[in-house]
């Protein structure tokens, strides 16, 4: 509110201006309740009551401890934003790794199965097979390499119940490229049949 309103709607209760007389300002529309009468002091003006600086404070201002708290509630907004962002593209990255190499993996399977003889030899090489091939780097995506392995390396226990870890089932094993990441940990493994 400006000081011009404030001297406008400036009211004294029995057209005195004494100390102690019940001066109190209200606002265009809406009355101030009994805690924001301004109380004129011994030889003070009316206008001198309305400019002292507590008068303004408690009309209109925020007080310092009101900004250094919603300061400290927005910087702990920022920061946790800052903190969470590095997370979500560590984790989209990896989900963008994980389609190629599902997608990768299956076109060679395909490879296989189409370029395979009658006998299917190159399957049943990779069937007995129970260390991986060297990684092979894939020509459409320089950052992921291909092996191929008859037992699971992501889950090398073989459980009865369990058909994903069954031994003797050819696999396509994806995982990062050497010269791309130092983890030679699998990626993504494909099990396919004839």
């Amino acid at each position: 509110m400006r000081k011009e309103e404030i001297l406008s709607n400036f009211t004294t209760k029995g057209g005195g201006r004494k100390a102690g007389a019940g001066l109190s300002v209200k606002a265009a529309g809406d009355g101030f309740s009994r805690k924001h009468r301004l109380a004129v002091r011994e030889g003070e003006s009316a206008v001198a009551c309305l400019l002292r600086p507590s008068s303004f404070r408690r009309l209109s201002s925020f007080s310092l401890l009101e900004v250094l708290i919603s300061l400290v509630i927005l910087l702990v907004g920022i920061l946790a934003i800052l903190l969470y962002f590095p997370n979500v593209l560590r984790a989209n990255d990896r989900a963008m790794m994980l389609s190629e190499a599902a997608f990768l993996a299956q076109r060679k399977a395909e490879e296989i199965r189409r370029d395979a003889d009658q006998a299917r030899r190159l399957i049943v090489e990779i069937r007995r097979r129970t260390v991986p091939t060297a990684p092979v780097v894939f020509p459409e995506n320089p950052n992921l390499a291909y092996s191929f392995c008859g037992v699971s390396l992501l889950d090398p226990t073989d459980d009865p119940g369990d058909p994903t870890d069954d031994r003797g089932v050819p696999r396509i094993i994806v995982q990062y490229a050497p010269g791309y990441r130092a983890d030679s940990r699998p990626l993504y493994e494909l099990r396919f049949n004839e």
